[in-house]
C-alpha cells in the first residue's frame, strides 16, 4: 500500500483534497530496451477531489476517412515498423483477464468475440491498467481502440506509457471532452498537460494514438492531433490500456464532495486495435561535427542495439565505435575532437565513459547504482558535467578528469538535467522543474549561485543552447495547449525575447558559426 497525491481529473469542482490512496499488484520486469518479457499487472488507484484544467476551443470532429489517414500517415514513415498487433482473437500476449474484487469494486476482464471487455460495478474512484507481453520500448507509436459502453460520461480511459518499476506516464480522455496528459514519478503524482477537446466520440469508438520520441510525446485522438508535450523524466518503459471507474450513475455529470455515491454502479469498456510501433533497425541519432576534420558521431542500432559510430561528412570512413550487447548513448565531443564522452548501461545501469576517438580505450569515469545521464564537457575539455539521481532525484555534478573528484551543483527537490557549459566556462545553464514548471537555469561556478534566466511559463522551457561569445541563448518555450516557440535571451535573463511565436511546433534552435 503506497500513498500518493493524484486528482481526480475527471471532477469539475475547484477543490482539492490529499486523501488519495493508490493500491497496486503488478509484476514489473526491469529489463533493458527492447527485451522481450512476460508481463501481467494489475493497478488500480482511489481518486478523490480534484480539478481540471479550463476549457480550450478545438477544431471540427474528423472524419472516420481522416483518423484513419493519420495514423496511416505517421506509421507509413519507413522510419517505424509494426511491432506488436492484438486484436483480441484470443489472449495469446496474456492480458490481465478474469474477476478482481475489493471492498469498492468488483471486476471482470474477458476477450470475446474479438475485443477484450473490461466491465465492472463500484462505489468510487479507480484506474485500472494492464500490459501486454510485449517489449520494453523507448520512442514508439501506440495506438489503440476504445469504446465505453457503460457508466458515467466523466469515466476516463486511454494508454499508460512507458511504465518502468514503479513510475509511468498517463495519457487519458473522456466523454465529457477532458484531456490529460500525467507522470507518476517517485509515488508523485504530477499533471503535465490537461485541456479539452470536441473531437471525443460519446458512446463510439475512439482512436487514442500517442507518438513519443526521445522527449518529445504528441498525442492524437480520431486523427486529430491534440497536443505536443517533451517530458524526459521516464526515458522507456513499457505501454499499456488505462481505464477507470466512477463509482456515479450515468445521471450524474459531476461528482459529489467526497467522491463516493450510495450503492455501486456500473462501467463498461470494449477495446480492440493494440498496436505498437518502434524504430526501424538503423535508425540514427546524430551529434555535433569535429570541424577540423568534418567527422560526425552518431547512434544507430543497426547491429541490433544502440551503438556508436562515426563518419565523414562526405559519407566515408564509417566506424562503429562501441561494441557492446547494452546501449551506448549520448556521444558528445571533446573540444580538441580527440575523445568522446557517452552513456553506456554495459555495467547495470547508465554510467558516463570516455573513450578515443577512434573507439579504444573504453574507461568508465562515473560508478554509482542510480542513473548519470546527458554529459557535456567543459570548453578546456578537462571536465565533464552531466545529470545523476543518485542522491533520489535529477541533480547537475561536475566530473574532473584530472583529480577524479565529483561536486554537486545543484541541491533540490526537484530534476535538474540537460547541462551544457557556456563558453566562458563560468557558468553551466540546464533544465529544471523545480519552479512549478520546466524552466531554465544557470549556476554560477565560482559563487553556486542559481539563477532563473527563462521567463515564467505555466508549461516548459528546454534546449537551451548557448551562443558562441556566451553572452546570449536561445531556447524553446511552450504551451499547455502544445503550440512552441523560440525565444532569445541575454544570459543574466534579462532582454528576454520570444522571436519564434507558439503558433505550431518550433524546435531545436541553434546558432550559426
Amino acid at each position: 500500500m503506497a500513498t500518493s497525491n493524484i486528482p481526480d481529473w475527471q471532477q469539475n469542482n475547484r477543490e482539492t483534497s490529499n486523501s488519495y490512496v493508490w493500491i497496486s499488484v503488478s509484476v514489473f520486469a526491469c529489463l533493458i530496451l527492447c527485451v522481450s518479457t512476460a508481463f501481467c499487472g494489475l493497478g488500480v488507484w482511489t481518486i478523490r477531489n480534484g480539478s481540471i484544467a479550463d476549457s480550450q476551443p478545438e477544431a471540427e470532429e474528423p472524419s472516420q476517412a481522416s483518423q484513419q489517414g493519420t495514423l496511416e500517415e505517421l506509421t507509413s514513415d519507413p522510419r517505424w515498423q509494426l511491432m506488436f498487433h492484438d486484436e483480441f482473437k484470443d489472449n495469446e500476449h496474456n492480458w490481465d483477464v478474469g474477476p478482481y474484487q475489493n471492498d469498492n469494486v468488483i471486476m471482470n476482464r474477458s476477450i470475446h468475440d474479438g475485443k477484450y471487455i473490461w466491465d465492472f460495478e463500484s462505489n468510487s474512484s479507480w484506474d485500472f491498467w494492464s500490459f501486454p507481453d510485449a517489449q520494453i520500448v523507448e520512442d514508439f507509436i501506440a495506438s489503440v481502440q476504445i469504446r465505453h459502453l457503460e457508466g458515467n460520461s466523466a469515466e476516463g480511459f486511454g494508454l499508460i506509457l512507458r511504465a518502468y518499476e514503479n513510475d509511468f506516464y498517463l495519457f487519458r480522455i473522456d466523454e465529457q471532452g477532458h484531456v490529460g496528459f500525467y507522470i507518476f514519478i517517485r509515488d508523485e503524482y504530477t499533471p503535465i498537460m490537461e485541456r479539452t477537446t470536441s473531437v471525443i466520440k460519446a458512446g463510439e469508438v475512439n482512436e487514442i494514438t500517442v507518438q513519443v520520441r526521445g522527449d518529445r510525446f504528441t498525442f492524437y485522438v480520431n486523427g486529430e492531433e491534440i497536443s505536443s508535450i517533451e517530458d524526459d523524466r521516464i526515458p522507456r518503459g513499457r505501454v499499456g490500456i488505462l481505464t477507470s471507474t466512477s463509482g456515479q450513475p450515468e445521471s450524474v455529470l459531476d461528482f459529489n464532495s467526497d467522491g463516493n455515491a450510495q450503492g455501486s454502479h456500473p462501467s463498461k469498456y470494449e477495446i480492440d486495435n493494440f498496436k505498437i510501433w518502434a524504430p526501424a533497425m538503423g535508425d540514427t541519432a546524430l551529434d555535433v561535427l569535429v570541424p577540423e576534420d568534418g567527422h560526425i558521431v552518431f547512434v544507430s542500432d543497426a547491429d541490433g542495439n544502440p551503438e556508436i559510430y562515426s563518419i565523414r561528412t562526405d559519407g566515408t570512413q564509417l566506424k562503429r565505435l562501441t561494441n557492446d550487447e547494452a546501449d551506448d548513448t549520448s556521444p558528445k565531443w571533446s573540444p580538441d575532437g580527440s575523445r568522446i564522452a557517452f552513456v553506456s548501461t554495459r555495467d547495470g545501469n547508465p554510467e558516463i565513459y570516455l573513450i578515443n576517438a577512434d573507439g579504444s580505450d573504453p574507461a568508465r569515469i562515473t560508478n554509482d547504482p542510480a542513473d548519470d545521464l546527458t554529459p557535456a564537457w567543459s570548453p578546456d575539455g578537462e571536465k565533464i558535467v552531466f545529470s545523476s539521481d543518485r542522491d533520489g532525484n535529477h541533480e547537475i555534478y561536475t566530473y574532473d578528469l584530472n583529480t577524479a573528484e565529483e561536486v554537486r551543483l545543484t541541491n533540490d527537490p526537484a530534476d535538474d538535467i540537460h547541462p551544457h557549459w557556456s563558453p566562458a566556462e563560468n557558468t553551466i545553464i540546464f533544465k529544471t522543474t523545480q519552479h512549478g514548471s520546466i524552466r531554465i537555469c544557470t549556476v554560477d561556478l565560482a559563487t553556486g549561485e542559481i539563477k532563473i534566466v527563462s521567463v515564467k511559463n505555466p508549461a516548459a522551457d528546454n534546449h537551451p543552447v548557448f551562443s558562441g561569445s556566451g553572452d546570449r541563448f536561445l531556447y524553446e518555450t511552450s504551451l499547455l495547449q502544445g503550440g512552441i516557440g523560440i525565444a532569445v535571451a541575454d544570459i543574466d535573463g534579462t532582454n528576454n525575447l520570444e522571436i519564434v511565436e507558439k503558433d505550431g511546433l518550433n524546435m531545436w534552435p541553434t546558432w550559426s558559426p
